[in-house]
């Protein structure tokens, strides 16, 4: 084990990343101070059920951010149009003959 984490009282840890589609995107740490402990086959199942969902979740946060970034610039650009075409509206074009 580290030396950072003996020295925060640290006797046994358990890391599982969260991933969606084979990307990561986070890590569920659990650790023990107490004692020192072996980690049961159930407790790493466990775990790994919930960084699975945990990684769908962060994923779809990340897609709904997304997706509202998307959404904030067409209505930006949306605006801008108008904006010039009520300028244009305003100001016509005289062409000359």
């Amino acid at each position: 084990m580290e030396p950072s984490l003996r020295s925060s009282g640290i006797k046994s840890i358990l890391a599982v990343r969260t991933s969606y589609q084979n990307n990561p995107n986070g890590l569920i740490i659990l650790y023990q101070c107490d004692r020192h402990r072996q980690w049961t086959v159930e407790e790493i199942d466990l775990l790994e059920s919930i960084a699975a969902q945990v990684g769908i979740a962060i994923a779809q946060a990340k897609l709904l951010e997304q997706a509202r970034q998307q959404q904030q610039e067409l209505q930006q650009a949306k605006e801008t149009a108008e904006a010039a075409n009520k300028s244009q509206k305003q100001f016509p074009c005289q062409h000359e003959s």
